[in-house]
């Protein structure tokens, strides 16, 4: 016998087949750290197929994916047959066997009364399995060191199918490891029986476990009650959800909505969404949809700021490198003898994300109003293309109030808390 412990939530499956393909009597959720006593297992390509000492609805026979599994072997009967003999009144929890450790189960209902021609002593059988019964199944602690390997992660965003004026939605915003999308599809219906799965692509970067993620939603001309909101990556499939309200005098028929996502206070990447806007009575005709380029890591950033802001400013960019984003700074990047102005614009070009650190400074300077004009012609009238404009306030509350060409750039104050000074 062995026993299958779960490693993350994932399912039980009757055949080998995507969830979507499933009835429901044919798969069956098991959360992480959750024990399957298992009789007989054989291995097929990605799947385990187990025979379960309990059947479950009814069947015993599943199939569930390796890579959320770990299995133990239990003691052998010779084992238990030793301990017999020695009346030990004590037993251990764990045990090393074949330099792996293991868990085993309460019961031993299996067991006969003779093992290799030797009689066991059916009292002490009782009084081992009344031990075990008060005893809870654990396992040894590895002496493994943790394991701080990144996960290469993933978000998707769920959404109502249809939006209509004067009108309340959720969008949820999941992390998942590429291989636990239909779970996070499972999850956000289960929260919210309208979201629908804004496609399959989605935006994938390393992030280590335990590590704070940050999302910023924002959808032109539309309400959102709380537009950051975090979350600690821990391996499995995890969502934060945001309330919209829709005003019910827009007149607008579609939005483009983007989730940006954040690590340690640096924006890491975006997804880009589009939401159609259309009258009750038509209200299942469309589906929302990722749009654009969809999702991407950002690679090389942009630094737009007044010269006054310099010394703050460069406290906040030194983590950029870390996450791998390459930074075009004027101070840094231009030698002397450039040509100034046609450099600026050249990098503007070349750069996906666009970090304008505001401030009353940045306001009054005509270099930050020129560059940020250009990226915003950049982007096109859709706002869609690059780079992705994405506002720091390093002064305030209260907000410095941008000029009325950028109020379409969601400045809030609580973007005070994207790149924070570096300690």
């Amino acid at each position: 016998m062995y026993v299958f412990t779960v490693t993350s939530d994932t399912f039980l499956k009757a055949r080998p087949s995507e969830l979507a393909e499933l009835a429901e009597d044919e798969k069956l959720l098991i959360r992480v750290k959750s024990v399957l006593d298992v009789i007989y297992y054989v291995e097929e390509e990605e799947y385990y197929i187990i025979t379960l000492k309990t059947p479950i609805k009814g069947q015993d026979t599943w199939f569930v994916r390796k890579e959320y599994i770990e299995i133990s072997a239990l003691r052998s009967l010779f084992d238990f047959k030793k301990i017999a003999d020695n009346e030990i009144n004590s037993v251990s929890r764990s045990a090393f066997v074949g330099n792996q450790n293991f868990k085993y189960s309460a019961d031993l209902s299996y067991f006969n009364s003779d093992v290799d021609g030797i009689e066991v002593k059916e009292e002490v059988i009782k009084r081992f399995k009344a031990q075990l019964q008060k005893t809870p199944t654990i396992q040894e602690s590895s002496s493994q060191p943790a394991d701080i390997t990144k996960d290469l992660v993933d978000c998707s965003v769920f959404s109502p199918s249809a939006i209509t004026p004067d009108d309340m939605f959720l969008v949820q915003v999941f992390v998942h490891l590429p291989e636990q999308i239909e779970l996070a599809k499972h999850y956000a219906e289960q929260f919210d029986p309208d979201a629908k799965q804004l496609g399959a692509r989605s935006l994938g970067i390393p992030i280590q476990r335990g590590s704070e993620l940050a999302f910023n939603l924002s959808i032109p001309k539309l309400e959102i009650d709380d537009p950051i909101q975090q979350l600690t990556w821990n391996g499995r499939a995890d969502s934060i959800q945001f309330g919209v309200t829709v005003p019910a005098n827009i007149n607008q028929k579609t939005v483009i909505g983007t989730v940006t996502v954040s690590q340690n206070t640096i924006p890491l990447g975006h997804l880009k969404f589009k939401l159609s806007i259309i009258p009750s009575a038509s209200c299942t005709s469309k589906n929302p949809q990722l749009v654009g380029e969809v999702a991407r890591h950002y690679t090389k950033a942009f630094v737009s700021y007044s010269s006054k802001d310099r010394t703050e400013v460069l406290k906040r960019v030194q983590g950029l490198a870390v996450s791998g984003i390459t930074v075009f700074q004027d101070i840094l990047n231009l030698e002397p003898g450039d040509r100034w102005e046609k450099e600026l614009y050249r990098n503007i070009d070349q750069c996906d994300l666009f970090l304008l650190f505001w401030s009353t400074a940045a306001k009054e300077s005509p270099w930050v109003h020129k560059e940020v004009l250009y990226a915003l012609e950049r982007q096109g009238s859709d706002g869609l293309r690059l780079p992705e404009i994405i506002p720091v306030i390093i002064e305030g509350p209260p907000l410095v109030p941008p000029p009325s060409e950028l109020q379409n750039l969601h400045f809030n104050d609580k973007l005070l808390y994207l790149m924070a000074t570096s300690k």
